[in-house]
This record gives structure tokens, C-alpha cells and sequence, in this order.
């Protein structure tokens, strides 16, 4: 990026003499260069330190960096998020940054670790779940819901029983007859027994 300016290239055996000016912009994009450059921070840690059904208390670690990488918070829409102030720790010209952020909505947060020195980024993400609050109208709703399955899982029951019995009956039916076997059929019918299920 130093290298950025207005250069000029002269012709001067040129009838005229001519001098062309030419801009050279050399822009900074930021991409994970781990392996390339030394010194570059690896993926950050992320871990959940405490969480409540309202809340969640996450931390980011990066280590061993050279230079100090500029550590931050994001939702999932890119936006930079209010974090505590980060932990740093510097050992022989090597980066520890530790920073802690507290969520109360359910989203996919990022850490990402910035070293423009060497235009070099990376980040690591993690899904939070955080239950919503039950409103009056939303309680209400949920009073409802339970009420509708219960007389669902009601009639369920009855239609079941229902048709159990049905099948008792069909079954009872079928079986009504007697039972006879072919030496049976010369016998008087009031000498053979009741067989009904």
C-alpha cells in the first residue's frame, strides 16, 4: 500500500519530448493469510462462559499474534457489537487478546480478528439460543394451544376406544356360531357346547 501514488515515464527521444503520469492504487483486502505470513493470529476460540434462558456470556480468545490483532464482535447481519474492553496479554512481541461479549437475542455471532498490518482476517462464529419472553398475547396464545390439544388428544381417545369396541363387537359376532368339526355334524345342536369369544 506504500507504494500508492503518481508515477511518471518519460520519453525523451521522443519528438516532442513526452512525459505519461500514471496512478497506481493499491488497495487493502482483508482475507485469512494464516500459513502465508508469519506471525498471522489462527482462528479464534469462542466458548460460552455462562447462560441464562435471557442471556448469554460468550468469549473470544485469539493467541500468539504478531502484531496485536484488533478483536470485535458481530451478529450475524455484520454489524459491530458493544463488547467489554478486551484482555490483552504481550510476551515477547506475541498478541493474547481475550474479549468478552454479553447477548440477549438469538443469533449467529462472530469473532473476528483483524491484523491490517498484514491484511489479514479471520473469524469464527457460533449459534446462540436465547427463549424469547411470553407476552401477555403470547401467553394467552399458548393457553390456547393447550387447551385445543388436550379436546384434540379427547376426541382422539374417543375415536379410538370407539373403534376398539367395534372391533370386539365384529369379533364377537364372527365368533357367535358354533364351532363344529366333521364328526360333529351328525350330533343334535343342543348337545354342542358354546364357543363364543
Amino acid at each position: 500500500m506504500a507504494d500508492s501514488g503518481i508515477y511518471s515515464c518519460d520519453f525523451p527521444d521522443h519528438e516532442p519530448r513526452q512525459t505519461v503520469y500514471n496512478e497506481l492504487v493499491v488497495e487493502c483486502t482483508m482475507k485469512d493469510r494464516s500459513g502465508e505470513i508469519i506471525g498471522t493470529c489462527q482462528e479464534p476460540y469462542i466458548r460460552t462462559l455462562d447462560q441464562t434462558k435471557d442471556w448469554a456470556l460468550l468469549q473470544c480468545e485469539v493467541r500468539g499474534a504478531s502484531p496485536e490483532p484488533k478483536v470485535e464482535w458481530q451478529d450475524s447481519a455484520g454489524n459491530i457489537l458493544p463488547a467489554e474492553r478486551p484482555q490483552v496479554l504481550e510476551s515477547g512481541g506475541s498478541y493474547d487478546v481475550t474479549l468478552n461479549i454479553t447477548v440477549t437475542k438469538t443469533d449467529q455471532y462472530r469473532c473476528v480478528a483483524t491484523q491490517e498490518e498484514l491484511s489479514h482476517q479471520i473469524y469464527a462464529k457460533t449459534f446462540v439460543f436465547i427463549s424469547e419472553k411470553l407476552g401477555e398475547d403470547q401467553t394467552t396464545k399458548v393457553a390456547a394451544g393447550w387447551l385445543g390439544g388436550f379436546v384434540l388428544g379427547a376426541v382422539v381417545l374417543a375415536a379410538v376406544q370407539a373403534l376398539l369396541v367395534a372391533t370386539e363387537r365384529i369379533t364377537v359376532n364372527y365368533n357367535a356360531g358354533p364351532c363344529r368339526q366333521r364328526d360333529d355334524y351328525e350330533a343334535p345342536p343342543e348337545k354342542l357346547p358354546n364357543s363364543t369369544l
